[in-house]
């Protein structure tokens, strides 16, 4: 399905990109990370939890947390400081060409921010793989569950990054400005999260569909 998806928008703009020859009139096709923060993903994610099975992810759900939460977060500084190291070397040295790259590794903000985007990995193709050979249901909800809760953890870390700004890396008290607002923004999402679940069930139990 990702691959699909991929496919069908090269294809698409390629074609619109063949159409109009222009590249400012297909502005209305840009990416827009609010669209796809409040509109697109939120039902990714619902669907994606609404499907599995909840005996074994409550079962699960301390293990889960354990690799989605600290596993990313682990993950990212590690890969972060990794690549800060790298960038501060100049193993990252600019092209001839005198483009620019996307992210500049010698600076902290782009290194952790990088960190933090490739640390939500999207297990598509193993739980296909995984649903195909009938593995066992633990280890389908274990990975299931952490894929669900990683993506959070990974938007909440990038955006807490991009608030940060570079010189927030210069200021000691900015490390603890981040940690505490990635505890306010995940409680705050998880009784947010909760309250719209039991509002949801409530009008759900008393609302008969056949009618």
């Amino acid at each position: 399905e990702s691959a699909a998806a991929l496919l069908v928008g090269l294809l698409v703009g390629g074609v619109a990109r063949l159409i109009t020859g222009n590249a400012e009139e297909l502005h209305f096709l840009s990416f827009q990370p609010e669209l796809f923060f409040f509109l697109l993903l939120p039902p990714i994610i619902f669907e994606a939890g609404f499907s599995l099975s909840r005996r074994h992810f409550f079962d699960n759900l301390a293990t889960s947390l354990l690799f989605a939460v600290a596993g990313t977060i682990i993950t990212t500084f590690v890969i972060g400081q990794t690549i800060y190291a790298a960038g501060s070397a100049q193993y990252f040295v600019s092209k001839p060409s005198g483009y620019a790259d996307a992210l500049d590794f010698t600076t902290p903000l782009d290194s952790y921010l990088f960190g933090a985007l490739i640390s939500a990995t999207d297990p598509v193709a193993t739980l296909s793989i995984m649903g195909a050979m009938g593995v066992e249901e633990r280890l389908y909800a274990l990975v299931f569950g952490e894929s669900v809760l990683n993506d959070a953890v990974a938007i909440v870390l990038f955006r807490i990054l991009e608030d940060m700004g570079k010189l927030g890396f210069a200021n000691p008290t900015a490390y603890f400005n981040g940690v505490l607002a990635f505890f306010e923004v995940a409680m705050g999402s998880l009784l947010v999260g909760i309250l719209v679940a039991a509002v949801s069930a409530l009008a759900l139990n008393r609302i008969n569909f056949t009618h």
